[in-house]
């Protein structure tokens, strides 16, 4: 009954804003239409419409909902190959615990990224309506599927929204549809994070997207918030009886973009029905903390973030101990480095405390970790950023890592330690 009371009160809550706006906007658009007629009239220019006055130029044809559609949307998008070899040499060749460089020496071809949008601002005194699409092909897209929705083995719909903003204080976004999570520094478009391959808090501390509502609203210059109410994490189709929460709280102290600060909570039941145990659901719940900070020397630029994730999962038969809670908390820092206009030199480490098993014991399930009731992972990572024509719109970017367990059979059946390198190859366009 309380998720029932929750959902019904946002639901109730957001169709009363878009009524209320839907009604003002009717009336101005009434009001606007009267004192089009009756303003001539009302100012004396009636005589003077009589006169004999040359003929208006014809108005032009109006433009077809097709040439609008591609006048008003911005296209743009990405390609990214990748090479990996791992000295371990895994039986099946596959790199457990990694998230798109998985294959041992193999090329891969990750990621045809298509994005088609049109952008919507925050306005204090306008209507406006715009749209935010995705659309993935390639071999990542197998892990970053949602349940429920796919496009063929390799091909996924990453995001897909609408936006309202809705003229409200300072001006209300109102969003439905599908998005990336709110959390982490690092995102599923490799060539925008500061080393090549993801960390381990981007694949197992994190959800990759989610469906269903947002607001969102900009307070001052310096502080921005958003709000969430969907399926749950990774689902497009909600395999349990209750929504999920998450928000951010995004902070600019110097109200620039050289220090940001990000924080953002969740909460809600993940796993399907058939595993809780309670009538509300098992809550996984938690937090996730970032920091960046920015400081320039001349043309050169240095750039830190560090980020913090906590998360709590109540009791449930899909844990590897399901007569107990569970627990995990993870830490990383990033640091990058811009040496010139076709170079810059980026380090990550990280450091992930599954204590109970919840997020590493048989995950993710492209290349898994083997059964566990816990373990803890570090990494440390080295990524030389090249940009052959001097713009980020063609990346080279060698890298060496190193992965170690806790588990002694954590990589490839006997092995604690896992080195590899690869590089990734990106076009933007």
């Amino acid at each position: 009954m309380q998720n029932v009371n929750v959902r019904t009160a946002f639901a109730v809550g957001l169709g009363l804003i878009l009524a209320a706006g839907s009604a003002a906007w009717a009336q101005e658009a009434s009001q606007a239409s009267s004192l089009g007629v009756l303003t001539p009239a009302m100012m004396g220019q009636a005589a003077a419409a009589e006169q004999p006055t040359e003929a208006p130029p014809p108005a032009p044809a109006p433009a077809s909902s097709m040439s609008k559609f591609f006048t008003e949307t911005q296209v743009n998008g990405a390609l990214s190959a990748s090479y990996l070899y791992n000295f371990n040499r895994p039986t099946g060749d596959v790199t457990a615990g990694r998230s798109f460089d998985v294959n041992h020496d193999e090329f891969a071809l990750n990621k045809f990224k298509v994005i088609l949008q049109n952008p919507v601002d925050y306005s204090p005194d306008n209507w406006d309506a715009g749209y935010y699409v995705d659309v993935n092909f390639g071999q990542d897209a197998t892990l970053l599927q949602a349940a429920g929705l796919t496009l063929g083995a390799n091909g996924d719909l990453e995001e897909a929204a609408i936006t309202v903003n809705v003229p409200v204080g300072q001006g209300l976004k109102v969003s439905m549809g599908k998005w990336v999570t709110l959390m982490g520094v690092e995102v599923i478009e490799e060539w925008l994070n500061p080393t090549w391959s993801e960390g381990n808090q981007f694949l197992l501390a994190e959800n990759f997207t989610a469906l269903g509502v947002q607001l969102e609203y900009r307070f001052t210059d310096w502080l921005e918030t958003k709000a969430r109410l969907t399926n749950g994490w990774d689902v497009v189709k909600d395999n349990n009886d209750a929504m999920s929460l998450m928000g951010q709280i995004l902070l600019k102290p110097f109200q620039d973009d050289k220090t940001v600060l990000s924080i953002v909570p969740y909460g809600g039941p993940e796993q399907p029905a058939a595993t809780n145990t309670a009538t509300a659901g098992a809550w996984r719940k938690g937090i996730n903390l970032v920091g960046y900070q920015r400081v320039d020397f001349g043309d050169q630029a240095l750039h830190a973030w560090a980020q913090f994730d906590y998360g709590h999962e109540d009791e449930n038969t899909a844990l590897p101990d399901p007569t107990d809670d569970a627990e995990w908390i993870a830490v990383g820092l990033w640091l990058k480095f811009d040496v010139n206009k076709w170079l810059a030199l980026s380090g990550r480490w990280d450091y992930f405390n599954d204590a109970d098993g919840a997020r590493t014991s048989g995950a993710p399930f492209t290349n898994p970790f083997p059964p566990n009731t816990g373990q803890e992972l570090y990494s440390l990572t080295f990524t030389v950023n090249l940009y052959p024509l001097q713009t980020p719109d063609l990346q080279v970017r060698p890298e060496i890592r190193w992965d170690h367990s806790t588990e002694e059979n954590a990589f490839d059946g006997d092995e604690e330690d896992q080195v590899t390198i690869g590089f990734g190859t990106h076009f933007l366009f």
